[in-house]
């Protein structure tokens, strides 16, 4: 009886090692919540492992998690509201404490949002669908006051975020990198006309920008652009999909497309200049712990597996926890203040009606870790 349950424990463990390929999910029954991975800490001794025991998994609310501040609980999310069968309204609201609080509706599409960390102001990005352009506007955190921020710029060209110091830094029509607040924007780097800016973030401790562009020789560079003295652009990597900045860390995550087409993970250090391998997969949607210490990110969508899975890894161990698999993420993936949590919104087209409009639906999931000795089942006195 023992030879025949360690048999099949070993060909469940090979097909295992095929089906996930380094960070690939375990593809199941669609919506399911699945607690699936074991991880090496990175101990020396290489028996005690990791696992990710999800404490709670909860719906917050309906509708897309445009922007979340950890530090207050507080979240901007955003609806569709169908008006007529070609013609949707945009509803932003702020969730709190349970509570939804409507701020205004807009006939463009908003696309992001960012919360300002010490005033509670929010910034949100509006998309016109019939013009592609899209521009930047401040509120309040109540909603009763709205100002544009910028002129009307191509959906693909504003890259913008907002730091932690309550600036905002964007890219203009004419490739400025301007730099300011609701009231006054300064240019302060001019960009070679023929870069096209992804995305842009801002180092306020350092004192850099980096950015993310391509031009019509190159595709994806990550480039770090100092603000201190002669202000210089020197490229960190290419063929990056993808970045984020860890603030507390002083490192980058980034996402580098390889000769194959696998996507890479890697962690680049701003003080040493020495970027560290991580993992390898079809991976997007990279984001950073408040205190730097794990990576969350999401498996892409691809015709072979058509939904995504959650993982969670620390920043210096190339080994991944899996929290989720089968589900389809909307947006990016938002961590609490205790680096046991993330939010996420999942999007699904209902399979019992014509309107082809996706379903959000916003979730929080809380986990631990389980740490165990990894040759405990190899004594055979674990189950009869």
């Amino acid at each position: 009886m023992k030879t025949m349950k360690k048999l099949k424990l070993i060909f469940v463990l090979i097909a295992f090692v095929f089906l996930l390929g380094g960070c690939a999910p375990l593809f199941m029954k669609k919506d399911q919540l699945i607690v699936v991975s074991d991880a090496q800490t990175g101990s020396n001794t290489g028996t005690l492992t990791a696992r990710a025991k999800v404490e709670k998994y909860e719906q917050l609310f309906s509708g897309s998690l445009l922007a979340y501040n950890q530090f207050t609980g507080t979240a901007v999310l955003t609806d569709k509201i169908k008006k007529t069968d070609n013609s949707y309204t945009s509803e932003l609201a702020v969730y709190k404490n349970g509570q939804i609080s409507p701020l205004f509706s807009v006939s463009t599409t908003i696309t992001e949002a960012r919360i300002d960390t010490a005033s509670g102001d929010i910034y949100i990005k509006e998309r016109d669908p019939e013009t592609n352009k899209s521009a930047l506007y401040w509120t309040t955190g109540t909603g009763d006051t709205k100002v544009r921020l910028t002129e009307d710029v191509y959906e693909k060209y504003l890259a913008w975020n907002l730091t932690r110091d309550s600036l905002l830094i964007y890219v203009d029509n004419d490739n400025r990198i301007i730099m300011g607040n609701q009231s006054e924007q300064l240019s302060v780097y001019n960009l070679p006309k023929s870069y096209i800016v992804k995305k842009i973030a801002y180092a306020a401790d350092e004192n850099f920008v980096l950015i993310l562009a391509a031009t019509s020789q190159t595709e994806n560079v990550l480039y770090r652009l100092n603000l201190d003295g002669e202000k210089q652009l020197s490229a960190i990597d290419v063929n990056v999909t993808d970045f984020v900045v860890s603030q507390a860390k002083r490192i980058t995550a980034y996402i580098k497309t390889n000769s194959s087409g696998l996507e890479q993970l890697y962690v680049y250090d701003h003080a040493s200049y020495i970027r560290q391998y991580l993992c390898s997969n079809n991976i997007e949607k990279i984001s950073f712990s408040p205190q730097g210490n794990f990576i969350a990110f999401a498996t892409k969508v691809t015709a072979e597996i058509p939904t995504q899975s959650v993982w969670i890894i620390k920043y210096n161990n190339d080994i991944p926890v899996q929290l989720t698999a089968n589900t389809k993420l909307s947006g990016n993936i938002y961590w609490t203040s205790d680096e046991l949590g993330i939010l996420f919104t999942t999007s699904d087209v209902s399979a019992d009606s014509s309107d082809t409009e996706p379903s959000y639906k916003t979730y929080l999931l809380k986990f631990s870790f389980e740490y165990f000795d990894s040759s405990y089942n190899e004594t055979g006195d674990d189950n009869e």
